[in-house]
């Protein structure tokens, strides 16, 4: 659905006058249209780590640079998802202000570890991802992470706002419009009530249909491993 046929179900089903256009429309009703479209469509993506958004990002660092650019999409990341695939290493962290400052203040600056920690963090007012103790080698990373373009152009082009009639969600599009329905409801001072539980009800079935889930076993459940004494020689160790 584009966002011209999204606000035009929910003018029908109101009932208020449909609008021709919405984006850039002088009309009241085709402006508060597009006032709750784009206000569900920020909540929506801001409440849940939608399959959709979800991207894969990676980039190789550099000797002797600390911070990274972040993707031009990125909203925030995918917890355990930061690998070193050079050094087949999950990467530690994110660590928090107080930890960073530990590591580059203290003693504990100057001890050997081949293990990299990261941390998000604004560096002269841009947002980068930062990473103890500085590369000093040409290493392949990669995270994944939730992207804030919860809209597309009809060209396919990921925006974070509606920007005209024919653009498509990249959401499912059924709740932006149930979102958009219950909210034009309660800014016109009608009763709101059912179509807002259904919408709840529908996100909710929504989340937990998204990607799938595992089977939750009760018993105690073994971390995965990745080397132990049966996958290491007993001799030759390291040659």
């Amino acid at each position: 659905m584009t966002l011209l046929t999204i606000c035009s179900n929910v003018a029908k089903e109101i009932p208020v006058e449909s609008p021709v256009t919405i984006y850039g429309s002088s009309n009241s009703t085709a402006k508060l249209l597009l006032a709750c479209a784009q206000k569900e469509g920020r909540v929506l993506a801001k409440e849940f780590n939608w399959l959709t958004l979800v991207k894969e990002y990676t980039f190789t660092t550099a000797n002797g640079t600390a911070d990274y650019g972040l993707p031009s999409d990125f909203s925030r990341l995918e917890n355990q998802t930061i690998w070193d695939r050079t050094n087949y290493w999950e990467m530690r962290g994110p660590i928090s202000p107080q930890q960073w400052q530990e590591y580059k203040s203290s003693v504990l600056g100057d001890t050997v570890t081949v293990r990299k920690r990261y941390r998000i963090r604004d560096v002269s007012g841009t947002v980068k991802f930062s990473i103890d103790p500085t590369p000093d080698s040409a290493d392949d990373l990669v995270f994944e992470y939730v992207s804030n373009a919860w809209c597309e152009s009809s060209g396919g082009t990921g925006q974070t706002a509606w920007g005209a009639d024919d653009d498509v969600g990249v959401i499912d599009e059924y709740l932006i419009e149930l979102g958009v329905l219950w909210r034009m409801l309660k800014r016109l001072g009608m009763e709101y009530a059912d179509e807002r539980q259904e919408y709840e009800n529908q996100v909710r079935i929504a989340k937990a249909q998204d990607g799938g889930a595992p089977v939750l076993n009760l018993a105690a459940r073994r971390q995965t491993t990745l080397i132990g004494p049966w996958n290491v020689p007993d001799t030759g160790f390291g040659s």
